[in-house]
């Protein structure tokens, strides 16, 4: 429901616009011509209530802010076509582009939803693995530190081969001076 703010004001933005379009009209590169929005959207880029940006882009799916609702609803107030009246036309399509807004917020809750959801999955995800890499860290210390007793206790064993074969070696010479 955050997005009914920037509705609102887009929508109140749209009853000020004569939604005529000239035959020099600019033209806006991401709504297409039959879109039924189109010509809401032109009016009040034509108006001056909503800039295109320098690509001739409108950006329908982006969301207004504080800021940019402040600047449009100031030009509203401040602007002596604003006590118009609308015609059907008008009214039908204001009606287009309240539904195309709404149905584009719709979709991008959703896609918020699914990111967020995929997110969080990824971060369980990335924590368990972490679990997992410091477990192994301490495994591989462990092995470390049982490779060097191994190897010490190896050294200990050989050193004590070589004693008993010199015990066995003077055994033996002294059984034969004797």
């Amino acid at each position: 429901m955050k997005h009914i703010i920037p509705m609102f004001a887009l929508s109140l933005v749209l009853t000020t616009s004569s939604f005529s379009i000239a035959a020099d009209a600019t033209v806006i590169k991401d709504i297409p011509a039959a879109d039924p929005t189109y010509p809401a959207v032109l009016g009040a880029v034509q108006q001056g209530y909503l800039p295109l940006y320098s690509d001739n882009e409108f950006r329908p799916e982006q969301s207004i802010n504080r800021k940019e609702l402040a600047i449009i609803l100031d030009k509203l107030l401040s602007d002596d076509t604003s006590q118009t009246s609308l015609s059907k036309i008008q009214i039908q399509e204001l009606l287009n582009l309240a539904r195309s807004f709404k149905a584009q917020t719709v979709s991008a809750d959703i896609r918020q939803n699914v990111l967020e959801t995929e997110q969080k999955r990824q971060d369980d995800e990335q924590k368990a693995l972490h679990q997992d890499i410091s477990a192994l860290h301490e495994k591989v210390a462990e092995n470390t530190v049982l490779k060097t007793q191994i190897e010490q206790l190896k050294k200990e064993n050989n050193d004590q081969h070589l004693y008993m074969w010199i015990g066995i070696g003077t055994s033996l010479l002294l059984g034969l001076i004797k």
